[in-house]
């Protein structure tokens, strides 16, 4: 199923920017470089969902060297 925005607004509860519609439907979801884009069985953009891409919580501090 291709995303439309309002299906990204449904879903997420907030309406897409820069590149989220594409990265929801990305065709090469998965695949190297492209580990948050799809959707996952959440039905939420797998880079949204911090239980298939733990780096989207914001309760996971990346500390910088």
């Amino acid at each position: 199923m291709i995303w439309t925005e309002k299906d990204f607004l449904d879903n997420t509860g907030r309406l897409p920017e820069i590149d989220d519609i594409d990265r929801a439907n990305c065709e090469e979801a998965g695949q190297l470089g492209h580990w948050g884009c799809g959707i996952c069985i959440h039905k939420q953009p797998v880079f949204m969902c911090p239980e298939c891409f733990p780096l989207s919580s914001s309760k996971i501090k990346i500390k910088r060297l």
